[in-house]
Formats: C-alpha cells, structure tokens, sequence
C-alpha cells in the first residue's frame, strides 16, 4: 500500500547538502528557484526556503509551506531521488493557489536531472 505521510525522512534536517552543490541541477522560474542535488537515498526530500523579504506575513509564508509540501506529499513516488531546495522569489506573493501550483507541477516534471 502506498503510504502518502510527510514525514521527518523526508525533510533535509542538516547543513551537509552545502558540499553537494556543485553536483546539483538548477531549474529557475519567475517565481522561485530549485536545486536538485542527487541523494544515496530510497527517496526523496525536501527544503523550503521563503524570505521574509519576499512574503511580509507569516501566515501567507506558511500557506506557501503548506502547498508545497502538500505536492511533494502527492507527488513523491514519481519523483527521482533527488533533495530538492525550493528559494522563493519576490514575485510568488502575486501569485493565488492555482497559478502556484501549476507552477509547482513544473518543478516535479522538470527532467534535467
């Protein structure tokens, strides 16, 4: 049975991904900013990023959190072992639900791996 959990695995908890960038891939949109970095893993991760700079309320930051870690959760059996480090933009707080995660799907369909 295929388990659809968000759990703490699938978080990047520490600093060491810092010494992988180099082996990373970039995908940038108008929006935010993804590196893909490959993992020894059997699954994939996630970190978010969001700038106060960039979205003034915590609660629309957290909205943001909310969404992305919602499709991440749906998503994560298709996608490959790789973290991904999501970096908002200035851009993302013009953006309503739809657009973001049409935007999103982008990000897990994107195959320059």
């Amino acid at each position: 049975m295929i388990n659809f959990i968000f759990n703490k695995d699938l978080k990047i908890l520490n600093n060491n991904l810092i010494l992988n960038f180099k082996k990373s891939t970039k995908y940038n949109n108008k929006y935010f900013n993804v590196i893909k970095i490959t993992n020894n893993l059997e699954y994939a991760r996630l970190n978010i990023i969001i700038n106060k700079k960039h979205i003034k309320y915590s609660h629309d930051r957290n909205r943001y959190k909310r969404i992305i870690k919602e499709s991440f959760r749906i998503n994560k059996y298709l996608l490959p072992l790789l973290d991904f480090i999501i970096f908002s933009k200035k851009k993302l707080n013009k953006l309503n639900n739809y657009k973001f995660i049409i935007n999103l799907n982008k990000i897990w369909t994107f195959k320059n791996y």
